[in-house]
């Protein structure tokens, strides 16, 4: 805790172009309006969920959805978590590049993880020869994609092991659930 300092924001970016596919977006549940059945829900749920597992409940939340490929359908979503010490954004779009990045930003250290790269940005109190701060050079921690194979695979084998043995699902994992749906329901 030490080395990274206290953390200041959490950042969570993905996003593709699916919104400008030729696709039938009308009757496509990726468009839906409404928070828990748009990008919101079917992306952003796991984000918020996950968000939630580690850090608790926020102290505040916000959903902005806008339609940028199509005024008819919702394709891009900005979700705020407010925590006491630190803020949350998660940034989804199906209108933009594809894209996929997560930024813990400490107090001391900045960790990203940007497509399958873990990298550390490390410390804060580096200066140019003018005593300006300057960027500390990139540390690659991790090369694989943890994004997408890792986690789902993971989340999939927890599921299947859970229902395969008969076992029930933890009741604070299963209140958290209930939690990070409850605010997309809400909003």
């Amino acid at each position: 805790k030490k080395k990274y300092g206290k953390l200041v924001n959490l950042k969570i970016h993905i996003s593709h172009g699916l919104a400008y596919k030729n696709i039938n977006k009308k009757n496509n549940w990726r468009f839906a309006k409404q928070n828990i059945n748009s990008i919101s829900g079917n992306l952003g749920i796991h984000y918020i969920h996950m968000i939630i597992k580690i850090f608790g409940k926020p102290k505040k939340t916000l959903i902005n959805n806008l339609s940028i490929a199509d005024k008819k359908f919702t394709d891009t979503s900005y979700i705020l978590l407010n925590y006491k010490h630190f803020l949350s954004e998660i940034f989804l779009s199906y209108a933009s590049v594809k894209y996929k990045k997560i930024e813990l930003i400490f107090s001391n250290c900045i960790i990203v993880l940007d497509e399958g790269k873990l990298v550390e940005y490390h410390p804060r109190n580096l200066y140019d020869n003018k005593g300006l701060f300057k960027t500390p050079k990139p540390n690659i921690i991790y090369k694989k994609n943890l994004l997408y194979e890792d986690g789902v695979s993971k989340s999939i084998r927890f599921f299947y092991n859970k229902i395969k043995k008969g076992e029930r699902f933890d009741k604070m994992q299963f209140n958290q659930a209930i939690y990070a749906n409850k605010i997309l329901l809400e909003k």
